[in-house]
């Protein structure tokens, strides 16, 4: 895979939805990129496209769904309000600029938000928050942690290659 697509780490941006969605969270991040195209690009094809470009064995980790066509028909029909979901990702809140999933897995909490920061050059942020909730979520957490950034670039790059590299 190259590395067209350049991938920053930046600041979590104090108007996101993603702020207030847990209390007190004991790790937060943000990634900033941007996808080429002539058109503009609209967060909820930046979603569908990101869970649809993924490889199964990563699907199945990161919302444990292990076949394509029901995620795909699930992401066709899907319009991202509050309570509809993609794999065992709840949305917890969206807006026209920014969609937030959320899932509780009573030791851990996680939210992850897909965010549009720019029409003007189809700028777009993923970014993610976690709370633990007892010893055994800090002990799955300091595991997660290391393979996490990596994995949500990972991603993104999968995304680019297989629906936006080319595009212009």
């Amino acid at each position: 895979m190259g590395n067209d697509i350049e991938i920053n780490e930046v600041d979590m941006p104090p108007k996101s939805l993603l702020n207030g969605e847990i209390k007190s969270p004991v790790y937060m991040d943000a990634l900033k990129f941007e996808l080429p195209s002539e058109e503009i690009i609209e967060i909820e094809g930046v979603v569908r496209n990101f869970f649809n470009s993924q490889p199964l064995w990563l699907l199945s980790i990161m919302i444990n769904i292990i076949s394509k066509g029901k995620l795909e028909k699930s992401l066709v029909k899907n319009n991202f309000s509050e309570g509809s979901k993609v794999g065992h990702w709840k949305v917890t809140r969206s807006d026209n600029t920014e969609i937030v999933f959320g899932e509780s897995l009573g030791f851990i909490e996680h939210r992850l938000s897909f965010c549009k920061v720019s029409n003007d050059k189809n700028e777009f942020m993923t970014m993610s928050s976690v709370k633990t909730h007892n010893r055994f979520g800090v002990f799955y957490f300091y595991f997660v942690k290391l393979v996490h950034m990596k994995l949500v670039k990972f991603a993104i790059k999968n995304m680019y290659e297989k629906k936006y590299k080319g595009a212009i």
